[in-house]
């Protein structure tokens, strides 16, 4: 199992690079949806996966690009401060939007 697990993490960092990662401020804007998505109590997860996954799609990305993104940011605490900052600004322009 763990020699499973070490080939799958190798083969993740081989393919998550910074060149297919999503652009900062493209990255807040969905990251910003999916969290709208995610906090709607009144769908099931299996819906919530098709949203998010539409979501990305419709932006010309995939979940393992959306996912190497996250892991890239986080890997940097304080920039990942400033995206999260952004993207509770992005939520609350929605919201007076509404």
């Amino acid at each position: 199992m763990k020699k499973f697990l070490f080939i799958f993490l190798s083969f993740f960092e081989l393919f998550c690079s910074k060149e297919s990662c999503i652009k900062r401020e493209e990255f807040t804007d969905i990251y910003a949806d999916i969290l709208i998505i995610s906090a709607n109590t009144t769908i099931s997860n299996t819906q919530r996966k098709f949203k998010i996954d539409s979501l990305l799609k419709a932006r010309g990305y995939s979940e393992q690009m959306f996912e190497c993104t996250v892991k890239t940011f986080s890997e940097n605490p304080e920039e990942w401060k400033d995206i999260y900052k952004e993207v509770l600004d992005k939520l609350e322009m929605k919201k007076l939007k509404k």
